[in-house]
């Protein structure tokens, strides 16, 4: 034993409450914060919400909401990892772990099309936890809690982990061989088709489209989960990096919520850099904190209000009834000056989304992300073929299609 027996240390040490919750997500130990406020300068300066404060004065002063509220931003989960004592803890892995124990691996989220880097911990066979992993061209050392807290699915318990294919009218673990026979055999049986999700690799989406061809070449296969997604293929013109050194963006819909990275990357761009930024969108949005001009639109005419954008940034004037007064789409006009166009998939959903699309693809920094890991990789490799993912789904409930394979 090295150093003295007993402590110097008289005065009455404080004594607060542990795992105090600061939202579902997030726990703080009172006793372990040192205000340094690393996360309350995160709240006002990179996620831009705001939604934390320090109570209190003296050894009293703690990191809190306004009003005790739930602290419900959608990066909570980065406070975590900037906190240097500890104090801020995440209620999904508090003492599951000690890193001594988890193996960690360098992977990329699957939550959505960013493509955010992270690390990967696991222990005895079970996830654990992800962490975000620096890379300045994406999201730099940030995650959303989208990607952070929403990858529990790997530890399900109803998760199969092995092939099982049914036999006697009961499931058995069965190879893959087995499996692929008894899909193939009943491809045979009347009209088929096969819906893809957006978590699969560019190899499987592959192989998949060559087992299909040489299985029914008649088979309609999709991964368009969107409402009006026919013959659309995305266009990404800008890096997610060069964002912030942009001097204007158009942002066309609620992107903290469908593409939370590129959403940061831009605040970054006004925050650091002085951008303009001019939301368009049916509703308000986190964006609207920020934008220098707010176009709120009537739901349901995005095509026409994309057309009145497009219109004034090529220096027209003609507008259609959109609900937008002409005041609001001209100072739009000036603070748009060959501006990046950040929009996503999720504009296909409302009505006219696709003609929005269609419109604002015109522009040279034109930049529609896709809502899923690999959507992308779907589009290039021209997966889809016959019927729409909707199409698909009515002539299955009409009994058109026999057999429905669905591909996560």
């Amino acid at each position: 034993v090295y150093g003295p027996s007993t402590t110097r240390f008289l005065e009455m040490m404080r004594d607060l409450p542990k795992a105090f919750p600061l939202c579902q997500y997030v726990w703080v130990d009172l006793e372990r914060c040192i205000q340094c406020g690393r996360c309350v300068r995160f709240t006002e300066e990179i996620s831009g919400d705001s939604q934390l404060a320090f109570r209190f004065r003296g050894a009293l002063m703690q990191p809190s909401t306004y009003q005790l509220t739930d602290f419900e931003s959608k990066f909570s989960g980065n406070v975590i990892e900037i906190c240097p004592v500890g104090a801020l803890t995440s209620a999904k892995y508090r003492f599951r772990a000690r890193p001594w124990d988890i193996e960690t691996k360098p992977s990329v989220c699957l939550e959505c099309s960013n493509g955010c880097n992270v690390w990967f911990d696991h222990r005895a066979g079970k996830f654990v936890r992800i962490n975000g992993r620096t890379n300045e061209s994406v999201n730099e050392e940030w995650t959303c809690d989208k990607g952070k807290f929403g990858h529990d699915w790997y530890n399900d318990p109803h998760r199969a982990t092995k092939v099982l294919a049914r036999k006697n009218g009961a499931l058995a673990v069965a190879g893959w061989s087995d499996a692929y026979s008894a899909i193939l055999s009943s491809f045979q049986k009347g009209s088929v088709a096969a819906l893809v999700g957006p978590m699969v690799s560019n190899e499987g989406l592959f192989g998949l489209k060559t087992l299909l061809k040489e299985a029914s070449p008649r088979c309609d296969i999709d991964f368009r989960w969107n409402k009006d997604s026919a013959d659309f293929s995305g266009k990404v013109s800008n890096t997610i990096a060069s964002l912030e050194t942009s001097p204007s963006i158009l942002v066309f819909g609620d992107l903290a919520s469908e593409s939370p990275i590129v959403y940061l990357r831009v605040r970054k761009a006004w925050f650091k850099n002085g951008a303009k930024v001019v939301v368009v969108h049916s509703a308000p949005t986190d964006a609207d904190t920020f934008a220098d001009v707010v176009v709120r639109y009537e739901p349901g005419k995005s095509a026409e209000v994309a057309r009145d954008i497009a219109s004034l940034i090529a220096g027209g004037g003609d507008t259609a009834s959109t609900g937008v007064s002409r005041e609001t789409l001209e100072r739009a006009k000036c603070a748009l000056t060959n501006p990046i166009i950040v929009s996503t998939h999720a504009i296909l959903d409302q009505p006219g989304g696709r003609d929005a699309i269609a419109t604002l693809s015109q522009a040279p920094n034109f930049n529609c992300y896709a809502t899923g890991a690999n959507t992308q990789g779907a589009i290039e490799l021209n997966i889809n073929q016959g019927r729409t993912t909707a199409e698909i789904l009515h002539a299955a409930a009409n009994g058109e299609i026999k057999t429905l394979w669905l591909v996560r």
